[in-house]
């Protein structure tokens, strides 16, 4: 069961659950959602139900043996390819509106410098994969059988490639760990990056737009001084840059 804070919008579960029944219809392995809300009778709050994926998630794996990181790197780049390789199927929400709404909600962007990161969306495709959203080591369960992917709820239908690039920020960007943590961190998004876009054709400066547009969209995710610090040292000269109409 997938329990919610007390006070959690039900309609915003509701819509969760919606965006994971959407994506069962693509065959990818992951735990089936059961209809309809539950309620916790310790405590009352809502949630869901899904089918049992037993398992340590990636992110466990790599704790115990954090040598392996190339390889844990290979099974990330490969689950993601997973996704974005599938059929596109109706019904999710498109990527680039959600993301355009965060980067409006931001409060740390002026006026100048949010048109700017809009004019960049706006240039860039839709696509028509399927998009997870929010892809890391902590939504890989390592099942006996195979992997199963969890935690769908920023699903959205759009470019594949931007997809990438949020993972490659959630990794390099991780709020909750130490310095020498966050180090190793930006050696496995670098290591995933190349495997997640190996063998494929893509355009490396289109890459760096979608890659700057993810970290802008970062920094709404981030409350604390200290974990936004890192973000806005990063986005302030690429977003000077783009203001002055030059490339990011």
């Amino acid at each position: 069961m997938k329990l919610y804070r007390r006070g959690f919008d039900p309609d915003e579960i509701e819509l969760q659950a919606g965006i994971a029944a959407i994506v069962q219809r693509s065959g990818l392995p992951m735990p089936q959602i059961q209809p309809g809300l539950v309620k916790n009778a310790e405590d009352g709050r809502l949630g869901v139900v899904y089918e049992r994926a037993s398992g340590p998630t990636l992110a466990q794996a790599l704790k115990r043996q954090p040598l392996r990181l190339f390889n844990c790197a290979r099974i990330l780049a490969g689950q993601h390819r997973l996704i974005l390789d599938s059929p596109s199927i109706e019904g999710l929400r498109a990527q680039k509106p959600w993301l355009r709404e965060k980067i409006d909600e931001e409060p740390a962007f002026d006026d100048a410098q949010r048109a700017a990161l809009g004019r960049l969306l706006d240039a860039l495709p839709d696509g028509d994969r399927i998009c997870h959203g929010d892809f890391g080591v902590d939504n890989v369960i390592l099942g006996a059988e195979r992997p199963m992917l969890i935690d769908w709820a920023n699903a959205t239908r759009g470019s594949g490639l931007c997809d990438i690039a949020r993972s490659w920020t959630m990794l390099r960007f991780n709020q909750f760990l130490s310095k020498p943590l966050r180090l190793y961190c930006a050696v496995l998004a670098a290591l995933y990056v190349r495997y997640a876009l190996r063998g494929h054709r893509y355009d490396s400066g289109e890459f760096e737009r979608w890659r700057l547009v993810n970290v802008a969209v970062r920094l709404h995710d981030l409350r604390a001084d200290a974990e936004r610090a890192p973000v806005l040292a990063y986005l302030r000269p690429r977003l000077a840059r783009l203001v002055a109409g030059a490339a990011p």
